[in-house]
C-alpha cells in the first residue's frame, strides 16, 4: 500500500487537535486552536463532589466536555469523544490534578490520560515560564 501523507491543512488541524487538551487547561482559550462555541450543559455529581459541565462540538463532530469543580472552579476532567473511521465510538479522558500557583496562574501539574478506561499516559509539568524573555537570536537557525 502506498503511504498517504496529510496535506498541510490536515497536518495543522491534527496538530491543533492534539495540543488542545494540553494548552486549553492553561490558557482557558480555544481561539488559537479552534473557534469553539462552548455551552453550559449542567452539573455532574460523583463521590468526590460536583462539577459544572461545559461542552463544545467541533465541525468534524468531536465532542469535548469539560468538568469544572463547583467549589474551586478548577478544571478536573476533559473528555474527548468521537466516532472513528471504523464507526466505533472512542473516548479519551484527561484528568487534571495537583494544581500549583505558577506566576499567578493555577496550573494542573499532573495530567493523566485514559483511553477506554486504561491509563495510557501521565504528564507532569515541572516548570512553566509565562511570557519569557528570549534572546534576540533565540529563533535564528544556523546554516551549515
Amino acid at each position: 500500500l502506498p503511504l498517504v501523507y496529510p496535506t498541510n491543512e490536515e497536518g495543522i488541524s491534527n496538530l491543533k487537535r492534539s495540543v488542545f487538551p494540553v494548552l486549553f487547561p492553561i490558557l482557558l482559550d480555544s481561539s488559537d486552536c479552534f473557534p469553539y462555541n462552548f455551552s453550559y450543559i449542567g452539573v455532574a455529581e460523583s463521590k468526590d463532589g460536583r462539577a459544572n459541565m461545559i461542552e463544545a462540538v467541533s465541525s468534524d463532530n468531536i465532542t469535548y466536555r469539560l468538568f469544572f469543580d463547583e467549589k474551586t472552579n478548577l478544571l478536573l476532567l476533559l473528555t474527548k469523544t468521537w466516532i472513528n473511521k471504523a464507526n466505533v465510538k472512542r473516548e479519551l479522558k484527561y484528568f487534571y490534578s495537583n494544581y500549583k500557583n505558577i506566576e499567578g496562574l493555577q496550573i494542573a501539574s499532573t495530567v493523566k490520560i485514559e483511553d477506554g478506561g486504561k491509563l495510557i499516559q501521565t504528564q507532569e509539568i515541572k516548570s512553566l515560564k509565562i511570557n519569557p524573555t528570549f534572546k534576540a537570536n533565540f529563533f535564528n537557525v544556523k546554516k551549515k
